[in-house]
């Protein structure tokens, strides 16, 4: 999962730091209270990230539920849209393409 929480100094001190021995991934940190840190969370640690939010008085809110489901849509999009036959006509120049298909 991927939260996001806004926080203020105290706060960040306090609360965000604590977080790192479960293994956070900080995706955006938070440069100030305006501007929210984005946090993934592995599953296995989820419960205890959420408590620990919320014995620090930190709220927040969930960005992404499962992030893994979203990478494999992604993955068996990538892999669909690679056994498609194409040509300079249909393809699409706007999309991420690997070497080997370019």
């Amino acid at each position: 999962s991927v939260l996001r929480s806004s926080v203020d100094e105290h706060q960040h001190r306090m609360g965000l730091s604590s977080l790192l021995p479960h293994q956070v991934d900080f995706w955006r940190h938070p440069a100030s209270p305006s501007h929210p840190a984005d946090v993934r969370v592995p599953f296995p640690s989820l419960q205890a990230v959420k408590t620990l939010l919320e014995s620090n008085g930190i709220s927040y809110s969930i960005l992404i539920q499962d992030l893994q489901k979203l990478l494999d849509e992604e993955k068996k999009a990538m892999a669909k849209s690679r056994r498609t036959e194409r040509s300079t006509s249909t393809f699409d120049f706007a999309s991420y393409h690997t070497i080997d298909e370019v």
